[in-house]
């Protein structure tokens, strides 16, 4: 293991596996930094004439911002397959991070996903856009960490259809949120072709839905709005 200390930046290279840098933790390490000094070296795998970092990118920016003296710890070992777990113990991924390595990868599924992500953004969080198209009800973050996400598309775009369409009828934030589009998709999964939107979309205007801090109470509260005096259209 070899010991570099460089101004040079041009050096160095990421990793197209690694997360998109954030430029709020750049920041805090800027000031850390400033105050104590680089405590924890870069790592990095010389490639050519380069050298890619498997660990440490958001110090490296925080470095450059400030012009300070790059330290780093070279080691062939450092590859592209070291980013996910050295980048796991130093900062928490969140389920975004993991997408996108996975997108980096051209795995389609994840590929997907970012695509969904953008399409949808203007109503929903990447987290709930999971929990929509997820092809079972469990949550989602462990299955897209150990790369077990399966998409279904259907009843994604249903439940993000329903949501957007309540959301429509009073313009709660609630009706966007991962708590009501889990619920409504348990809902629309359980009935399936039994749900008719309209109906619920009309009580909705005529009684006020309450949406609870459990997931199990909201479903509750869906069904009993959507079969409230009505006959005709019941669902379970």
């Amino acid at each position: 293991m070899d010991i570099i200390k460089t101004h040079d930046y041009n050096k160095f290279r990421f990793f197209e596996n690694n997360r998109p840098i954030n430029k709020n933790h750049v920041k805090k390490l800027q000031k850390s930094i400033e105050n104590v000094g680089l405590i924890d070296p870069i790592k990095c795998s010389k490639i050519g004439l380069y050298y890619f970092i498997a660990d440490g990118q958001h110090r490296f920016k925080a470095l450059r911002n400030l012009n300070e003296e790059v330290n780093a710890l070279v080691n062939i070992q450092f590859d592209s397959q070291s980013v996910l777990p050295m980048n796991t113990y130093s900062k928490n991924w969140n389920v975004v991070d993991y997408v996108n390595r996975y997108a980096a990868e051209g795995v389609e599924t994840y590929q997907k996903l970012l695509e969904l992500y953008k399409e949808h953004e203007t109503y929903f969080k990447p987290a709930t856009i999971n929990d929509a198209f997820n092809n079972v009800q469990s949550r989602s973050l462990a299955l897209i960490k150990e790369k077990k996400y399966i998409l279904n598309e259907e009843i994604g775009k249903r439940v993000l259809e329903a949501s957007i369409a309540c959301y429509n009828t009073n313009f709660k934030k609630e009706f966007v949120g991962v708590k009501f589009v889990r619920a409504i998709k348990q809902v629309i999964a359980k009935n399936n072709e039994d749900f008719k939107l309209d109906v619920l979309l009309k009580k909705i205007q005529k009684k006020k839905i309450i949406i609870y801090n459990n997931e199990k109470d909201i479903v509750t509260e869906i069904k009993e709005c959507y079969n409230y005096n009505n006959k005709k259209h019941r669902i379970a």
